[in-house]
């Protein structure tokens, strides 16, 4: 069964969200026949480079032909690269323009960049180039300074949720999932439309008449265990017999303790903020909001003890077993406060 990313994404620039002032450029590029034969698309994963390279190509060539879309991941060698320069100075037979896009063009080695320079500084009449990357600080200024360069920015919130809610009334589904899930899948996507479209896929695959809350979205996708990341804030002061015992009962469930202290530090960030700026505005859940403010209200220590959850991460961040250690810091804890 194909997947919602794929079935929903964009084949008009109407139906893309967000990145409106790319699309409004490379329109009237396309509308006053001012095309380049150089492009760069930066930005995230799953912002919309790839998907508005091929739209871009299929309005320039009214819908001809199609574009050849190579990951420099395993075609960026310097085989590959020659291959392709030979490829482009032949004429497209079935459009007017031939269009290459290649992603992840930052892996290209130094070698083949060299190589394809003279082509991007003297590129073959009616042949396009578009070059996608994740990390465009990879890809030489030589390069860069051959291509008109976009910036594609994370989707707001916003539009996440808008598109979510757009997608789940299409399939009709849209009364099977709380609004509230909803709204945390797109929160915790960080501006990536496809992984929160891709997730709330993976939601719905577990759907059995029963309406998908928070809880359900939190198992699925096992994002950071809430209860066990509150339950150590809650103890780690006052029941140190306690505190180790989850540490413990974690490390049996098989989870990644050094995974689990970085979530302790992004959860404590989220609690300071939320004192800042409100608990909506952070990627905690709803259902866990009454009980921070109701029983952590010594934001002065929160933040004390995120400064040693940071030393102790960097400590510990090339031990292969770190258990000890974390029992040391939670020892330390408990009568570093006590003695107080």
């Amino acid at each position: 069964m194909i997947s919602l990313a794929v079935k929903y994404r964009p084949k008009e620039f109407n139906d893309v969200s967000g990145q409106s002032y790319t699309i409004k450029i490379l329109e009237n590029q396309i509308n006053t026949k001012q095309i380049k034969n150089g492009y760069l698309f930066c930005g995230a994963s799953g912002c919309g480079k790839t998907t508005i390279a091929r739209i871009f190509a299929d309005k320039v060539n009214n819908g001809k032909g199609i574009p050849i879309e190579l990951d420099a991941a395993s075609n960026g060698g310097i085989d590959n690269i020659r291959q392709l320069i030979t490829e482009a100075g032949f004429k497209s037979l079935d459009s007017e323009y031939k269009v290459y896009i290649i992603d992840e063009c930052h892996v290209i080695s130094s070698t083949s960049f060299q190589v394809f320079l003279k082509t991007l500084e003297e590129p073959p009449e009616k042949t396009i180039f578009i070059l996608c990357t994740t990390d465009p600080q990879k890809v030489p200024l030589t390069i860069q300074n051959r291509l008109q360069r976009f910036d594609f920015l994370r989707m707001d919130l916003e539009t996440i949720e808008k598109r979510l809610f757009y997608i789940l009334k299409k399939e009709g589904m849209e009364n099977n999932i709380s609004k509230d899930a909803v709204k945390y899948i797109a929160k915790t996507a960080h501006g990536g439309m496809r992984d929160a479209i891709t997730n709330m896929d993976k939601v719905l695959s577990l759907y059995n008449d029963k309406k998908i809350t928070i809880e359900n979205v939190l198992n699925i996708l096992q994002l950071s265990d809430y209860d066990i990341l509150l339950n150590i804030l809650l103890n780690i002061k006052t029941d140190m017999s306690e505190t180790l015992k989850i540490i413990n009962d974690a490390f049996l469930q098989g989870k990644d303790l050094k995974l689990l202290i970085n979530q302790m530090i992004e959860f404590g960030l989220e609690i300071i903020k939320g004192d800042l700026i409100g608990f909506e505005n952070t990627e905690i859940p709803s259902i866990y909001h009454k009980d921070i403010k109701d029983k952590i209200n010594n934001s002065i220590w929160l933040k004390e003890l995120l400064n040693r959850l940071i030393d102790l991460k960097y400590k510990i961040q090339y031990e292969g077993f770190c258990k000890p250690y974390i029992e040391a810091f939670v020892i330390s804890e408990y009568y570093n406060v006590n003695r107080q």
